[in-house]
């Protein structure tokens, strides 16, 4: 009778410093400034028609980018990943608030 198929389980070793892994960003810091760029910027592309119904074009969060970059007053550069995040929370909180009645 043949035995059994042996499993060989190899354990890879978790090293915090481990360049393969993806490294987490600082939380950005948001001011009104930066926000109220955001906000603008979409609604001008918007108007000029570079909105999808699923969303923005892709072109337009670089223009979202130097927005931003001319509003804040520090050196922090956000990227468009963040700003896209950071557009994402304030409709949820506006359309939260609007649902709410405020």
């Amino acid at each position: 009778m043949p035995s059994p198929a042996k499993k060989n389980h190899t354990k890879i070793p978790m090293v915090p410093n481990d360049p393969g892994k993806k490294k987490c960003k600082d939380k950005a810091r948001w001011v009104a400034a930066e926000e109220a760029a955001i906000i603008a910027t979409l609604l001008t592309q918007k108007v000029a028609s570079h909105a999808l119904e699923s969303g923005f074009k892709p072109t337009v969060w670089s223009f979202v980018v130097q927005a931003v970059a001319g509003a804040t007053m520090d050196s922090s550069k956000k990227d468009a990943l963040q700003c896209k995040t950071c557009y994402h929370c304030v409709i949820f909180l506006f359309l939260f608030l609007s649902f709410l009645g405020f």
